[in-house]
């Protein structure tokens, strides 16, 4: 799960994760979850990539070099 900013990062990270900051400021990940989400005055998304994602890596963005193909590309705006 990671913090959805402005601009958003669609393929961050594994360090930028909230379990690895909340783990470097000896924190709960629950809590710092919960505090993110309250940013902005509570309009704050979090990111959980789980489709096309693997150990910090876009499966597309991989399969598209290997193969020498255009992928298309699908960008949703998570903010009105």
């Amino acid at each position: 799960m990671f913090e959805l900013a402005d601009p958003p990062d669609y393929e961050p990270v594994p360090a930028a994760s909230v379990a690895s900051r909340a783990y470097r400021e000896g924190r709960d990940p629950v809590d710092l979850a919960y505090d993110l989400l309250l940013a902005d005055n509570g309009r704050a998304f979090l990111y959980l990539p789980v489709l096309n994602y693997d150990d910090g890596t876009s499966t597309r963005r991989a399969r598209c070099s290997r193969t020498r193909t255009q992928c298309p590309v699908s960008v949703t705006a998570a903010r009105t």
